[in-house]
């Protein structure tokens, strides 16, 4: 009920007709054969994003009761990882299951989208990949993008992609290297220590 709930918010939003409608929800991996058993069209898109990067902005965040533990970004990422290898083998989840790279989506939004498109089976529309037609529902005005620093963002920008390998301590990048280790590689991470 809650997902079909959001569905039809989603549906109201929008000013037109959509072959698919979706959400985005971080932590909510583990719930992908329940999901594809209650929608059994459903597919799922998993955005993955280096461990280093998500690890830094969130231990950077201003107020200090919003942070995570280290040790606990590092598990869910290492979950994420080994569940993604688990459902791309699964039947219930076979050929329901893409998987992307935050980092791609920067370097590359056009290819990047042509493969979720042609995941979803739609045709690509190139305004898929102008930053000038992200829309915040929230505000009611173009999307600026989240960060911790608080700076506007106006495109896709390969800078602030990784901002953090300037400013992340040795000591933390060893700790989340040693964590994730394994799952950095098999998503093709390189490894800096």
């Amino acid at each position: 009920e809650i997902i079909e709930n959001q569905i039809k918010i989603i549906k109201k939003r929008s000013k037109s007709s959509h072959e698919w409608v979706g959400f985005s929800e971080s932590w909510a991996i583990e719930f992908f054969p329940a999901i594809a058993r209650s929608f059994p069209n459903a597919k799922f898109l998993v955005s993955l994003r280096d461990p280093r990067a998500t690890i830094y902005a969130n231990q950077n965040i201003t107020k200090k009761s919003r942070r995570a533990q280290i040790l606990s970004y590092s598990r869910h990422f290492r979950k994420q990882v080994a569940l993604i290898c688990y459902y791309m083998k699964s039947k219930i989840l076979k050929n329901r299951i893409h998987v992307f790279c935050y980092e791609s989506l920067v370097f590359n939004p056009k290819d990047t989208i042509k493969g979720i498109c042609n995941f979803l089976g739609i045709k690509f529309d190139r305004r898929s990949t102008e930053f000038k037609n992200f829309y915040s529902y929230e505000t009611k005005k173009r999307w600026q993008g989240d960060s911790h620093t608080k700076i506007k963002i106006s495109n896709f920008d390969e800078e602030r992609t990784y901002f953090w390998k300037k400013k992340i301590s040795d000591d933390t990048l060893k700790y989340i290297e040693f964590l994730c280790h394994h799952e950095l590689k098999v998503c093709g991470y390189k490894l800096f220590i």
